[in-house]
């Protein structure tokens, strides 16, 4: 289990994934999608329907970074990341919740 979180492959499949997601759905999507929903469940901001790739562009922001070498390297000199399977899988889990909220905007919007 340890190896399979050595590196972003993964998290890229994720955001590669959320990005076909986002461009199918986009033909059929309202004009206006929520963006933020309030602790009962009910879309409480709204945004024109492009905004549905905002997700896979911070997915793929988040992973490229974290494929820097000095990125890298500081995450792992804190306590908390020190070795490199936490690192990846902190990485995954992030993008793994971003996809998730994709999902979450796309089933609201589209029943």
């Amino acid at each position: 289990m340890a190896s399979w979180f050595l590196n972003n492959k993964k998290s890229w499949f994720i955001c590669i994934f959320t990005f076909v997601i986002a461009a199918v759905s986009y033909w059929f999507l309202p004009d206006r999608i929520p963006m933020h929903f309030n602790s009962q469940g009910i879309a409480d901001s709204y945004s024109g329907k492009v905004e549905i790739f905002l997700m896979p562009v911070i997915q793929a922001v988040l992973i490229f970074f974290s494929g820097r070498k000095k990125v890298k390297d500081w995450f792992l000199s804190m306590p908390p990341f020190a070795d490199e399977v936490k690192y990846y899988l902190l990485v995954f889990a992030v993008t793994a919740m971003l996809l998730a909220g994709e999902l979450t905007i796309l089933l609201y919007c589209l029943g």
